[in-house]
């Protein structure tokens, strides 16, 4: 009996490293996997970053644009309303002027 303990004994050690050295060997490669995938993962964020700083810019010009377009119609509102007030006192003026006091309304 002692003999079987023995040889089980010679054997477990040399299986016992054999296993380790597997069960190591596994680790190391699910945590270079893991370390794979997180590589890819911050190469997609940094990508989404990317995007994103494109679509701010995009969004920046579009802003300033429409800024500008709204500030040349404010422009050219004010120009006509001027040219309209300008027309109504160069034409009502002379209409109250010659008008007969029949006509006029009593304010």
């Amino acid at each position: 009996m002692i003999g079987v303990l023995i040889v089980l004994i010679i054997f477990a050690v040399p299986l016992s490293a054999i296993w380790t050295e597997h069960l190591r060997q596994v680790r190391q490669m699910e945590l270079e996997t893991r370390g794979r995938m997180n590589d890819e993962v911050l190469a997609e964020i940094a990508a989404l970053r990317q995007e994103l700083q494109s679509l701010r810019d995009t969004t920046t010009q579009y802003d300033l644009s429409f800024d500008t377009a709204l500030q040349t119609l404010e422009r050219r509102m004010q120009t006509l309303e001027r040219r309209v007030q300008t027309l109504e006192q160069r034409i009502v003026r002379p209409l109250q002027e010659t008008e007969s006091p029949q006509y006029q309304r009593n304010v």
